[in-house]
């Protein structure tokens, strides 16, 4: 499934003050970009065969069109890359050399709000500025720092104000007759309707009517007075999470799959094709208008999408998933999760079904390995993955929950304070177990942790190595979503087929 992975300009990065500047410091790029060097060549096609640009020019996946434009920019000795994203309502543009390698300057039009952000870099200061230009006012409403302080009031007082609000103004009048011009149309037209439009009542109710939401969320309080619109998902299985609960039109984007096993359950396949997959960065969250992130406790560093401050400042909601800020996570925290969902996008009905149908199935699991004796349990180790002579594994959580659902013994269980910890092999000769579990993720392959394990004189005898058994689960399938119920059925079905 092919999937758009959209490329932001990282705004944290220093701008540079002149149009032509700027190009020291380079924007990131992923395998899911289109080349300059493709699109060029999309260009002088397309040329070829009409005579003109349009919009033809543009590259589409999955509602999110891209373009380098590197001879029709409106400002001198610079190239434009230009990002549309449909559903989000927004184009940007990221200026670039005319080689087309990108500086961290842009402008985001945002038909949602009716507004553009840019940030630009004052090289006399050495400091950069955000700058929030209304399209209606047709002026800078709002200007920060970067650190996103509000210095709108500081830089009237100093008589900056005027001469930045004329040279935006005359910056966002060029691209916009630029754009009209070169496409031959105007950008809010190459928006989604219903993302430049009000938002359908019973979708977006009133502040009046949506009344407040408090969900305490660990030693946080998270407070909503209106329903997201815009939900940035840093982990598959909270995607999943919203998807399963019809919500798939809140979300704006999800993380970028780093697996060929992190796929989207294949009864929600359809439902992903139309969410972006975004580069993680507390720019790109910005950018994309986001008014909530949803994620693991590690997603809210600021090396990863932004810490809690750094997020909240810029007016975006933080729900961290509760498995993951416990001391030990069992399938009842994900009752809490989708639960909170359901109070914040007011569908409680609808999650209170999805957990009775996950608490029914791994019931109906659990009934058919329940009168095992406790000494014919069989003993299960979880290779999740390996650094030479060490093995990383689970002492707790829900993977260890899951197992002990499915009847079977986590042989690791509590050896260590947290959660996940890393071993030597003498502790997997050790524990003897019966059944091994591959964990599916990441860079190191399936194959490579079979033959970590099946390579090894010393772990021959082992009675999983020894008669082969061997259990390979994608990661995702055990993390903090509805896929819990399948994963349970799935451990139990390896370990004892016979009651199945």
């Amino acid at each position: 499934m092919k999937k758009a992975l959209m490329t932001m300009t990282a705004a944290a990065l220093i701008l540079s003050m002149a149009a032509c500047s700027g190009n020291a410091n380079s924007g990131k790029t992923t395998s899911g970009t289109t080349t300059a060097a493709a699109q060029t060549e999309a260009v002088q096609s397309t040329d070829q065969q009409s005579g003109a640009s349009g919009t033809s020019v543009f590259n589409e996946e999955n509602g999110v069109l891209t373009y380098l434009d590197t001879e029709h920019a409106p400002f001198d000795g610079t190239g434009l890359k230009i990002t549309i994203n449909k559903s989000a309502g927004t184009v940007n543009f990221v200026k670039t050399d005319l080689s087309g390698k990108e500086t961290v300057e842009y402008y985001t039009f945002d038909f949602n709000t009716n507004t553009v952000e840019q940030y630009y870099y004052v090289s006399m200061m050495g400091t950069g500025f955000y700058y929030t230009f209304d399209l209606n006012a047709d002026e800078i409403v709002k200007i920060e720092n970067s650190e996103h302080e509000d210095s709108t009031q500081s830089t009237k007082d100093n008589g900056r104000y005027d001469s930045a609000n004329e040279r935006l103004r005359s910056d966002v009048k060029a691209l916009q007759t630029y754009f009209t011009e070169q496409y031959g149309t105007e950008m809010s037209d190459m928006v989604e309707k219903s993302a430049a439009a009000p938002q359908d009542k019973s979708d977006t109710a009133s502040s009046e009517e949506y009344g407040t939401v408090v969900i305490e969320n660990g030693d946080r309080t998270v407070t909503f007075t209106s329903m997201p619109q815009k939900v940035l998902c840093a982990n598959l299985y909270a995607a999943e999470n919203m998807v399963m609960l019809g919500l798939e039109d809140h979300i704006v984007g999800k993380n970028v799959h780093t697996n060929p096993a992190e796929v989207p359950l294949p009864e929600l396949a359809d439902k992903f094709e139309n969410i972006p997959e975004i580069e993680r960065s507390l720019e790109n969250a910005v950018a994309l208008g986001t008014d909530l992130v949803i994620g693991q406790i590690s997603t809210f560093k600021d090396t990863a999408w932004g810490s809690f401050e750094q997020l909240e400042s810029n007016g975006i909601n933080c729900l961290t998933i509760t498995g993951t800020i416990v001391p030990d996570e069992t399938v009842e925290h994900i009752y809490i999760d989708i639960e909170n969902l359901g109070k914040i996008f007011k569908v409680e009905d609808k999650a209170a079904e999805v957990i009775a149908q996950i608490k029914s199935d791994i019931a109906d699991t659990n009934a058919k390995v329940a009168d095992i004796a406790e000494s014919d349990k069989l003993s299960v180790f979880v290779l999740d993955s390996f650094n030479g002579n060490e093995i990383y594994t689970t002492s707790s959580g829900l993977q260890s929950n899951l197992i002990e659902l499915a009847g079977g013994i986590n042989c690791t269980k509590g050896m260590a304070d947290s959660r996940w910890f890393n071993t030597s092999v003498e502790t997997l000769v050790d524990t003897n177990p019966d059944v091994i579990i591959i964990n599916d993720y990441g860079k190191q392959t399936v194959e490579e942790k079979r033959s970590f394990a099946f390579d090894n004189p010393a772990l021959a005898d082992v009675p999983a190595v020894k008669n082969n058994r061997v259990l390979v689960i994608p990661l995702v399938e055990v993390m903090q979503d509805v896929r819990a119920a399948t994963a349970c059925r799935k451990i139990a079905e390896y370990l004892y087929p016979d009651r199945f």
